[in-house]
Order: C-alpha cells, then structure tokens, then sequence
C-alpha cells in the first residue's frame, strides 16, 4: 500500500532534497560538475536500481543535471521501496561526490 502524500512528505523531511512529484512521486534534481559525471552517477543510479529491484525515470538535461523521479507503478503512488532508493542514491552522491569533506 502506498503512503498518502501528507505521509510522504513527512518522511522526505528526513532525505535531503527529494520532493513530492505531482503527488504521486517524489524526485530530486543533482547537478554535477560535467558531462562525465552525470553519466558516472547515472550508471551508479542504474546498480542500485538493480539492487534494489525498483527502477526509477532518470533525465539527464544541461550536461551536467540529472533527475530521477520514483514511484512504485503497482501501488500507484510511493511507497517504502521508493524511500529507500531515494536514500540510496543520496549515500551514493555524497559518498562519490563529497567524500572527505
């Protein structure tokens, strides 16, 4: 069963820079420094989607943005598997991206 969009946005508060998606899905937007490090991160995305079993929209725009948007499709709308992908894909931008800082 999926959460209701009162429910999801309460648990967002606490995964950094998602936001509910037409209150269906919840997305965050990464900007990267180029080209080859949006590519990188998208590849990074697509082995925890596989993983994870729960495969998000990727859009890769401006060289160096990439989106990913969620929604568990048999359950119409968000649910925990789209939690933790969202989760998932913050530890890895911040583990590849920001690591000693």
């Amino acid at each position: 069963m999926h959460y209701s969009s009162k429910e999801v946005r309460q648990k967002l508060e606490k995964i950094e820079g998602w936001k509910m998606y037409r209150s269906k899905s919840i997305q965050r937007k990464f900007h990267l420094k180029d080209f080859d490090a949006a590519m990188s991160f998208i590849n990074k995305i697509a082995d925890i989607a596989r993983k994870l079993n729960h495969h998000p929209d990727i859009l890769a725009q401006n060289f160096s943005e990439v989106t990913i948007r969620t929604i568990t499709h048999s359950e119409g709308g968000v649910t925990n598997k789209d939690l933790e992908l969202a989760k998932a894909v913050n530890d890895e931008f911040d583990k590849t991206y920001f690591k000693g800082k």
